[in-house]
């Protein structure tokens, strides 16, 4: 009884098949199947994702405010703030990676001649250890392009030195 309740992907796509076609073409054996379903994934084209201009002109730094909570374990952003596992944030747009004071980077940040714009902050924010090979941070990313530039668009408010 329990193999029934299990539906495979094969077995859905041969019944979509029959009936799309009124019944008339004959039955898809299961291995038949799962090779044309594999095929039409193989064929199907990529999702695209935006371009970080047009997620940052749409961006919601409010939701940018809830997501940098996972950030603040180690980062701050005000004017003497604490130096955490992190450095501190504030100003850190348009400067060179690894020159805010107090604080001890790793000789791969120092090394990368890195600048934070939105755009390597994005880099960044989707695999610091990809754009950085031995640098400190322990973090594995942000997967959603849109999280990324609700995040960044937080940041150029709340780092911005006054």
């Amino acid at each position: 009884m329990n193999s029934l309740r299990q539906v495979t992907p094969a077995l859905l796509a041969a019944a979509f098949a029959l009936g799309a076609c009124g019944g008339e073409q004959p039955a898809t054996t299961a291995a038949e199947a799962d090779s044309s379903a594999e095929g039409a994934a193989e064929s199907a084209p990529a999702v695209e994702e935006e371009d970080l201009a047009t997620l940052l002109a749409a961006a919601n730094p409010d939701r940018g405010r809830r997501l940098y909570i996972q950030c603040r374990a180690c980062h701050t952003l005000v004017a003497q703030g604490n130096q955490l596992l992190g450095p501190n944030l504030l100003g850190f747009l348009d400067r060179r990676a690894g020159t805010a004071a107090g604080y001890e980077y790793s000789e791969a940040l120092l090394a990368s001649e890195l600048t934070w714009t939105p755009e390597t902050l994005d880099d960044w924010m989707r695999s610091p250890s990809e754009v950085i090979p031995g640098n400190k941070m322990i973090f594995a990313g942000i997967r959603r392009a849109r999280d990324r530039a609700d995040l960044i668009a937080y940041l150029q408010q709340a780092t911005a030195e006054q």
